[in-house]
């Protein structure tokens, strides 16, 4: 199958015209590639198409940089509707000219870093591909999938845009993967604009796997945000942010997705899951809307071997750091947990504060098998138990201690102040929580570096100021 090398300039091949087992390569170069790219191309499940950055001698992955960016006149946005061609970098759509029906998919990215989608770029501008100068939306994202089926996004690095990455649920995307990859520094929040996200996802079938999500750039958005059916989180170290994983309900996608029965579980396994005093970090590990029916369906997790590192005291009575903070439901059909070989450290200040480790912040439901808990922990946040229901107390281990003086649970980590928080050998709780041993990759290194903030509108909003390094 053909090999397409680019040598100078991302828009120097025709895209349009990839076929089921082409490939793309994009050498890293010292200098990124400041252009926008439009994927309308179909692959297949045997033959797949692939775009692929070659790595640079020290490891660095090629970047494709929306600072400034162009867009070649090959890309056919729509030109009626302008605005999504201001929302991605990377993005998956159909050209004008294609049917209805057509669809991208069947294509993987790997080893390419994605950047300055939205307005942490600098000057919000690019050129669009009628030669116009237009601004990125404050959301843009680094990747932004407007259709799409089987997109995989596999060893990249995605920072400082609106969205990382979104998929958009009105187009009906289906089976994305999200593998081995870093997502940090992402994230807006503006009054009177909606919350961009590390990662935003609604789609039939969404897998994210082996990635390191650092904190977003701004405190009150979400690390991990899925709207999808048939979720499954697995082997991710995920630092902090108002919740680590967001199980929101569907919204475009509702009609096609209430109707699958994976739109009800969703496979949280092998997660490390960590809050700490940051002021950009929350206080909740995972939040469930609540995924019921009037037919009986409710919103099962399966929600085994993760470590939940919590190393900041609590709020207040309504601000535990909890499993599942469940919000909506049928009576009778509340969110369920079944909760097996958990680690769970709350590292806070004593005093008379509701328990500062818990289950659920609302209503629900959950089955304990053998889990390691701190002392202290509860089922529910002060005033929000009515509708709580636990079984399998029995099978905890209970670490430390919780009496008048306060609580207490020694820290069980290797180093967990420098981000190490693997068991060390002989601890009694091995077998317990997540296997990820490696710690965090240091940050690649960056040419813009921020050197002050301005705040408007009451903090509303921040004007960064950024020099080349």
């Amino acid at each position: 199958m053909p090999i397409y090398t680019i040598a100078n300039s991302l828009g120097e091949i025709n895209w349009a015209s990839l076929l089921p087992g082409d490939e793309v390569r994009i050498p890293w170069r010292s200098t990124p590639y400041s252009e926008k790219i439009l994927m309308r191309a179909r692959g297949t499940a045997a033959s797949r198409i692939r775009v692929v950055g070659i790595l640079g001698p020290a490891g660095q992955k090629p970047v494709i940089d929306a600072f400034n960016a162009t867009t070649h006149s090959q890309f056919a946005f729509s030109p009626t509707y302008r605005p999504i061609e201001d929302a991605g970098l990377f993005t998956f759509n159909r050209y004008a000219s294609d049917p209805s029906t057509h669809r991208p998919g069947f294509v993987t990215l790997e080893n390419i870093q994605f950047r300055n989608a939205g307005w942490h770029n600098p000057t919000k501008n690019y050129t669009a591909f009628d030669g116009t100068g237009r601004e990125y939306s404050h959301d843009a994202s680094g990747i932004y999938i407007v259709c799409g089926d089987s997109i995989e996004v596999k060893n990249c690095e995605i920072d400082r845009n609106g969205n990382g990455v979104f998929v958009l649920g009105s187009q009906r995307c289906t089976d994305f993967a999200l593998r081995g990859s870093y997502i940090h520094d992402n994230g807006w929040t503006q009054a009177g604009l909606p919350n961009a996200h590390n990662v935003y996802v609604e789609s039939l079938g969404a897998i994210y796997e082996d990635n390191r999500f650092g904190r977003p750039a701004v405190a009150g958005v979400v690390n991990l945000k899925d709207r999808s059916a048939g979720t499954i989180v697995r082997r991710n170290r995920i630092e902090g942010s108002a919740r680590c994983i967001d199980l929101s309900v569907a919204q475009d996608l509702a009609p096609d997705a209430i109707l699958r029965d994976d739109y009800y579980r969703q496979i949280i396994e092998n997660n490390l899951l960590i809050l700490t005093s940051d002021p950009r970090d929350g206080t909740q590990f995972v939040y469930c809307e609540g995924r019921t029916d009037s037919q009986g369906r409710a919103q099962t997790v399966d929600f085994n071997f993760n470590t939940m590192a919590c190393n900041r005291p609590p709020i207040s009575d309504q601000n535990s750091c909890t499993v599942a903070y469940s919000w909506e439901g049928h009576p009778g059909t509340w969110p369920k947990v079944n909760a097996d070989h958990n680690l769970a450290w709350a590292n806070g200040a004593g005093g008379a504060w509701s328990p500062w480790f818990t289950l659920f912040r609302q209503e629900g439901t959950a089955a304990l098998l053998p889990n390691v808990f701190p002392a202290g922990w509860g089922t529910h946040t002060a005033g929000d138990g009515s509708q709580v229901f636990v079984t399998g107390q029995a099978n905890l281990i209970i670490a430390g201690t919780s009496d008048a003086n306060g609580r207490s649970m020694p820290d069980p980590f290797v180093d967990s102040p420098n981000g190490n928080y693997t068991l060390p050998v002989g601890s009694p709780y091995a077998g317990f929580g997540c296997n990820l041993t490696a710690p965090p990759p240091p940050p690649g290194p960056d040419e813009w570096e921020l050197i002050d903030e301005l705040l408007f509108a009451g903090g509303n909003y921040k004007l960064g100021l950024f020099r080349k390094v």
